[in-house]
């Protein structure tokens, strides 16, 4: 049905609307109104020549604005997405011509810095998008275009004003300045009285709003994300029109205007991650406000907690911060937050210690909310017990809650009668030193306690020592994960209960952690973690059927040698094993694994052998992965090479010892397409017989022996390679040496060469399939061969080559 309408349209519209589609451009009439096209690396003006007929023309318009715009919203700040260049002759010979233009976009054409006198003709103009060009300043000629309506300047990373003639845009209703450098907005932008949209996100070097914003009297929505503004001039309360206020990532933004309560048609307010300390005067009187990220609450002024509950149209989520605040007269007591029904998610947040536990006792009983609420955070509360409604059964939609840094309880409320509760945090209890009876609450044979429970996490609860539950205790039936760290003194962990969903265990910071772990038929992975080492690895005590294995930070024991082969024996399901940090690993044993697929060990200080035996290995058919990081007492692999047919990724980071690849690598490793060499720097070559001929991806950093020998790399007998990195050499002069790539290379990229001068052409001539060339941190680099590159780039990225930037701007 979608198709038929579409070409039901297509049909209906075809004298008008046309789709510029490769160079046919001969083919648009005289009558065509509307415009769009696919956007090519380089629109030349021969491309547009039908256009000069259709003197009618409405839309100018690029067909993938709408694709980059949301690349830009994804890629972080030093992104770098394809730029696209437009025929001069096009902006100052054709586009003025087309007098009747109402939209027109210019959207990541790079090469548009200016706008010629002769734009000054679109007078009809409502629409104009000059993002992601190069422009500086907003010519004056686009204040003629009267009728504008709807101005675009997001990501012009040069544009640093805009004239005052902007103000004569009478009719503008939408304008954006996303990521622009200005630091400043005229005074002239106060007679833009019909302006409803402000779009000033990202604008880093804004540091203040002129006062005569207070002017602009129909603004409904203004943001100002990510500016370094620190006040809000007090003539925005006068903004009564106002519905949204976008104050998030302000973090210089100290102080709210007084009068904010005047803006009475404020419906969404987000200052999350702002440096506010306190909530102007009557914010009550905001009662149409839907949506408030926080709520601070001053010490002696701003708004009081009798202010928030009178706002009880709020939704989604609420964050109220400095409840030590919270006054002692009786008005101060109410309960404020119960009436907001529609309110899912309620962070509640102390700070400081409690001068008394009762009365904090008592501003979280008037804290209770509404019964639909879904999430709860409790942080820094300093009571010693917890009010009544915190675990009780009629929060029975609660599926998630986190309760931390609460360090003055001694006891943890009844979560256990939760029915819908799925995730739990509790953290930072330093003063509780049992779990007990009461943390299942009144369950019953017919509802079990944490009956819809999934990840448990307990951490930092430096006195628990005791885990209490009856025998037989039918709890956590859905529990799948659960992770305990930072419990020094706790010796036990649910070892009568049968946990029949667990998969993930986590164990961090439990020294005295000895006994039996519960009975998980499903297990599959399993983490042991200690920072002060394990006095018992507990190795011999893993549940069988598992299939992830990771240990860190074993310091100080020697048992994991020892274990290791009984390790083999009941673990035969074992599939991926994750080392890290520890010392007393000098052989892993690589052999006892069979089917081991993954393998992973890093900063292991003391790790000499991944093999135990010095003759050949028996065939490790299963093993797809292997990462050695940060262990630099690995000098070798096992005499003879490693038989794993079957991988296709090694990585060697930082292995300062390491003289040598695997043996045989060619024929041994038949399936290896990723190879990557990091830090190696007494690696001289590559193995006799070169690399697998199936390698795709080749990553070559800081190993400067091996890339000092790199005309025996015999790249070229590898027919699939097609990416290819080499970086952190002080000796490379000219790179690639003639014929030391192979012409099948897609991507090639060059990373901090610190003496790199020139790219080789004749290295680079045969390269007939590269797409991707990119050229990072190569400071002495001053030119690009002056014959050219292979015609099959499509992409060219160049960072930190000042040498070469400098070239380029002269010419």
């Amino acid at each position: 049905m979608h198709d038929l309408i579409n070409d039901l349209a297509r049909y209906v519209s075809r004298e008008f609307c046309f789709r510029l589609e490769g160079e046919d451009s001969n083919k648009i009439s005289e009558r065509t109104r509307h415009l769009s096209y696919a956007v090519t690396r380089h629109d030349a003006c021969e491309r547009f020549e039908g256009i000069y007929d259709a003197k009618l023309l409405r839309t100018f318009l690029p067909l993938s604005e709408a694709w980059l715009r949301n690349q830009i919203n994804v890629l972080p700040v030093s992104r770098v997405w394809p730029r696209n260049e437009i025929d001069n002759k096009v902006t100052h010979d054709l586009l003025p011509r087309l007098t009747r233009l109402r939209v027109l976009s210019l959207f990541n054409y790079s090469n548009v810095a200016e706008l010629p006198d002769s734009m000054g003709k679109l007078k009809h103009l409502r629409y104009l998008n000059l993002s992601a060009t190069s422009i500086k300043r907003l010519p004056e000629v686009v204040s003629t275009a009267y009728h504008l309506q709807t101005l675009i300047l997001e990501n012009c990373k040069e544009l640093v004003e805009l004239p005052d003639s902007v103000g004569h845009l009478k009719h503008l209703l939408y304008a954006s300045l996303k990521g622009a450098k200005i630091k400043m907005l005229p005074e002239s932008m106060s007679t833009l009285y019909n302006l409803q949209t402000l779009v000033l996100e990202d604008c880093r070097h804004l540091v203040r709003l002129p006062h005569s914003i207070g002017n602009l009297k129909h603004l409904q929505y203004v943001t100002l994300k990510g500016t370094t503004i620190k006040k809000l001039p007090a003539s925005m309360g006068g903004l009564c029109d106002l519905q949204t206020l976008i104050l998030r990532s302000c973090k210089d933004l100290i102080e709210l205007p007084d009068d904010m309560g005047r803006l009475i048609n404020l419906s969404h307010l987000d200052i999350t991650g702002t440096k506010l300390s306190k909530m102007p005067q009557h914010m009550g009187k905001l009662t149409k406000l839907q949506n408030l990220s926080d709520f601070f609450l001053g010490k002696d002024t701003g708004s009081s907690i009798q202010e928030l509950g009178k706002l009880q149209h709020l939704q989604g989520g609420l964050n109220i911060w400095n409840l030590q605040n919270v006054g002692s007269a009786p008005d101060a007591l109410q309960d404020n937050v119960k009436g907001m029904k529609h309110l899912k998610t309620l962070n509640l947040i102390w700070d400081g210690d409690p001068n008394d536990s009762g009365h904090v006792r008592h501003v979280l009983d008037k804290l209770e909310p509404d019964v639909n609420m879904e999430y709860l955070y409790i942080y820094g509360y300093g009571g010693t017990r917890f009010s009544d409604w915190v675990g009780d059964s009629s929060f029975s939609r609660i599926v998630s809650m986190e309760l931390s840094r609460c360090k003055y309880c001694t006891s943890l409320p009844p979560l256990g009668q939760l029915g819908s509760l799925k995730e739990l945090t509790v953290r930072g209890f330093e003063g509780l030193a049992v779990v007990g009876r009461e943390f299942y609450g009144s369950c019953t044979s017919v509802r079990k306690p944490f009956a819809s429970l999934e990840s448990l996490t307990l951490s930092k609860m430096p006195e628990w020592r005791e885990w209490i539950s009856d025998q037989g205790m039918q709890a956590f039936p859905c529990l799948q994960k659960l992770c305990i760290s930072g419990c020094p003194y706790l010796r036990k962990v649910l070892s009568n209960h049968r946990l029949p969903s667990l998969t993930t265990l986590e164990i961090e910071g439990c020294r005295q952690l000895v006994t039996s772990f519960p009975r998980c038929p499903i297990i599959d992975k399993v983490k042991l973690d200690d920072g002060f080492g394990f006095r018992h690895l507990l190795l011999g005590r893993l549940p069988s059927g598992m299939h992830s294995l990771e240990v860190a930070r074993c310091y100080s024991t020697d048992s994991i040698p020892k274990e290791m082969e009984q390790i083999s024996c009941f673990l035969t399901t074992l599939e991926q094993i994750e080392m890290e940090n520890c010392d007393s690993l000098k052989c892993f044993q690589l052999e006892l694994f069979p089917r081991l697929k993954i393998l992973r060990i890093s900063k292991c200080s003391n790790l000499e052998f991944i093999c135990e035996h010095e003759g050949p290995l028996e065939d490790l058919t299963s093993l797809h992965s292997l990462k050695i990081w940060e262990c630099p007492k690995l000098e070798s692999f096992p005499k003879g090479g490693l038989p794993a047919s079957c991988l296709t990724e090694l990585q060697l980071f930082d292995c300062a010892d390491l003289k040598s690849l695997p043996e045989h690598m060619n024929s041994l490793l038949p399936s290896l397409e990723d190879l990557r060499l990091f830090l190696l720097p007494k690696l001289e070559v590559f193995p006799e017989g070169g690399l697998p001929s199936k390698l795709k991806s080749l990553y070559i950093e800081d190993c400067s022996k091996l890339i000092a020998a790199r005309m025996q790399w015999s790249l070229q007998s590898l027919p699939s390679l097609s990416k290819f990195t080499v970086g952190v050499d002080e000796n490379v002069e000219s790179f690639p040496e003639e014929m030391l790539l192979p012409s099948t290379l897609a991507s090639l990229e060059i990373l901090s060469l610190k003496t790199l001068k020139s790219l080789n052409y004749s290295g680079l001539q045969h390269l007939t399939s590269l797409e991707q060339l990119t050229i990072i941190d190569c400071p002495n680099l001053q030119s690009m061969p002056r014959e050219g590159l292979p015609s099959s780039l499509s992409s060219i990225q160049i960072w930190r080559c000042p040498l070469l930037d400098q070239r380029c701007q002269q010419r």
